[in-house]
């Protein structure tokens, strides 16, 4: 009895060593309306083995879930993350899960910081939806900047149309005709800045 009790210390004591952990998430912080590629590294995890990863960054009752995850070696993948400019700002817990290590939490991981350059002249740019013709139109001065992007985000926060290389010269005309109804939030992005705007879809 002695020896099967000892021998059963020691099998718990053997996978108390080796449970899987996470280690780190590289950078640990990002600011509202940024999108950004993270690198998450465990110890003695499965990332290139296991199936059905799920990833994402949690606060209280705020959720974001990381996409196009890369399981580049057992201890190492790069996930996306895009957080919405009307992001909570604040520490947030990692959580990892696949099949094969389960479920696994790295607490105080990264941090949401609150964003730093945005426009707010009102005459570098003029941006305005149309409920009429439902386009919504940009003209930016080409003294800020000869190109820019457009990320349209719905109310959860969720990327629901990307244009690159918008030339600055022009007023565009995004047509948004087969959008569905409700709050959506414009960012623009140009030189490393952000022109945010909020709008509702009828």
């Amino acid at each position: 009895m002695k020896k099967n009790t000892i021998l059963f210390l020691l099998i718990i004591s053997f996978w108390g060593l080796n449970a899987q952990t996470l280690s780190s998430i590289d950078p640990d912080n990002a600011e509202q309306g940024q999108e950004l590629t993270v690198t998450i590294t465990g110890t003695d995890t499965h990332f290139n083995q296991a199936s059905g990863t799920t990833v994402s960054l949690t606060r209280g009752t705020t959720t974001y879930n990381g996409n196009n995850i890369n399981a580049i070696l057992n201890e190492e993948m790069e996930v996306d993350f895009s957080f919405p400019l009307d992001a909570s700002t604040g520490i947030y817990d990692l959580n990892v899960f696949n099949n094969i290590d389960g479920s696994m939490n790295l607490n105080n991981a990264f941090e949401v910081l609150e964003a730093s350059d945005i426009f707010t002249n009102d005459e570098d740019y003029i941006v305005f939806y149309s409920s009429q013709d439902k386009t919504l139109n940009i003209k930016v001065d080409n003294k800020i900047g000869y190109f820019y992007n457009l990320k349209i985000y719905n109310i959860k926060g969720t990327c629901v149309l990307t244009r690159t290389g918008l030339n600055s010269n022009y007023n565009n005309k995004i047509k948004l005709t087969g959008f569905n109804t409700g709050v959506f939030i414009a960012n623009i992005l140009i030189k490393n800045k952000i022109i945010s705007y909020k709008f509702t879809k009828y």
